[in-house]
């Protein structure tokens, strides 16, 4: 999710809706069986739509030769997993502008193009669906995490990378607030299996911090010799807290660098 300098995301960043991490939407369902157990299944290898009946063999060739049942299933099949993605793309989108409580499967209906009963086949309610859509941010952003950890040897680099992340999304517009953190707001009106995985997100975000600044001191690259979890829950709130003075300022990317930075300094020296 993250280049090794400032500022810049890693390559394969998410159009729309950059998690931290990530940014890395596409091919991660797959990662959902340890995190969203409820839903992960249907990620992988989503059913076949009952009310689905492959049209004559004779109208679906490929070089001119008819395809096989097995084919044809395979095909039906990359239709279920691309909508089942796309759900899940515009639920993060509604989920970012409006909110849990402020969107239904009608206005994911309108969105994505299928019916109410194609969501509910994915998702049986409202909450499956939002643990999947949080189960894969997490993902994108521990992904994001371990490949800046693997390209950038210099914890304050990693940090300085953690932060200017979220300062191009801004800019961007790209994804201007962490999905995690506007759920957190709403956490006391969330299911409980909901309100698990945004607890989840932000303890595994400042356990990967922490970690950063544990190694960085250890080795003298950051100037900092405060704990390093508490190092790192300060760095998570003020990254969060600036977000959401940007964002009311109008998505001013420099009302969040100007928060952000004393506190990077702060760490780095």
């Amino acid at each position: 999710m993250f280049t090794a300098s400032a500022g810049r995301r890693h390559l394969g960043r998410r159009p729309a809706d950059c998690s931290p991490i990530e940014v890395h939407r596409r091919g991660h369902d797959q990662n959902l069986n340890a995190r969203a157990a409820p839903v992960s299944d249907r990620s992988t290898e989503a059913p076949l739509p009952q009310s689905a009946t492959p049209p004559p063999v004779a109208t679906l060739t490929f070089a001119c030769t008819p395809l096989t049942t097995d084919q044809l299933v395979g095909r039906y099949r990359l239709m279920a997993s691309d909508t089942y993605t796309r759900i899940l793309d515009s639920a993060q989108s509604l989920i970012v502008s409006r909110g849990y409580n402020a969107f239904s499967y009608a206005d994911i209906s309108a969105v994505v193009g299928v019916g109410k009963a194609t969501i509910h086949h994915h998702f049986p309610g409202k909450a499956d669906l939002v643990v999947a859509v949080i189960a894969r941010y997490r993902q994108a952003t521990e992904d994001g995490m371990a490949a800046m950890a693997a390209h950038e040897p210099r914890a304050d680099r990693r940090l300085a990378g953690y932060v200017g992340f979220w300062e191009q999304c801004i800019r961007d517009n790209s994804a201007p607030f962490c999905i995690a953190a506007l759920l957190a707001a709403e956490l006391p009106s969330l299911p409980p299996e909901v309100a698990a995985q945004v607890k989840a997100h932000f303890d595994e975000l400042t356990a990967r911090l922490a970690g950063f600044i544990d190694e960085g001191q250890s080795k003298g690259e950051l100037a900092s010799a405060e704990d390093a979890q508490l190092g790192a829950r300060i760095l998570v709130a003020t990254v969060h807290g600036a977000m959401l003075a940007a964002r009311v300022a109008g998505g001013d990317a420099e009302v969040y660098a100007s928060i952000t930075r004393p506190a990077l300094r702060r760490l780095t020296g």
